[in-house]
């Protein structure tokens, strides 16, 4: 993996707003993310966010994180970061109580799993984002979140000299 750790989500702009302007009016936020990079760092820099949870299945891109954490003085943060290579990491969503994060960003490996687990967890107005949620195996979370409130976004984006179209959806969760 040839890529840099941007401090900014790779996100599309309007998920990046929507995200800063909801992380301004809550205080003591507590986030999960299944995939960490460019978000882990935005997030860490927040004043807001109380607890960030990041879960990684890349050894080699968790370091490269890990270093960045470091460079920009933000590892001291309330960051927990865990290195799940285990094919069931996404039942992390087992140790912890019901609406307990106010964010779940999923930017992963196995989101079909990531999202079915972490819907017990994130709180009533909480927010569920999918990040490169354009491929057709992701319809089913669709369906499952058919009651929520949907949010669509797609953008060119330029990311690591490789421009494409870049999908982010999220939903709020009803009360």
């Amino acid at each position: 993996m040839n890529y840099t750790v941007d401090d900014q989500p790779w996100l599309t702009t309007a998920a990046i707003n929507y995200l800063n302007n909801y992380i301004n009016k809550i205080y003591n936020i507590k986030i999960l993310e299944f995939g960490s990079g460019g978000s882990t760092l935005w997030f860490a820099k927040q004043a807001n966010i109380n607890t960030i949870i990041s879960i990684e299945h890349d050894p080699r891109w968790l370091k490269k994180v890990e270093s960045k954490l470091q460079t920009l003085n933000l590892s001291n943060k309330n960051l927990k970061r865990f290195l799940l290579n285990t094919p069931n990491y996404f039942l992390i969503c087992n140790n912890y109580p019901n609406n307990f994060f106010d964010i779940i960003l999923v930017d992963s490996i196995q989101r079909i799993k990531c999202i079915e687990n972490s819907i017990r967890v994130l709180r009533p107005g909480g927010i569920l984002i999918l990040d490169n949620c354009e491929n057709e195996k992701y319809k089913v979370i669709y369906n499952l979140l058919r009651n929520w409130k949907l949010t669509k976004t797609k953008e060119l984006i330029k990311k690591n000299s490789k421009t494409s179209m870049h999908y982010t959806d999220w939903w709020i969760k009803p009360d």
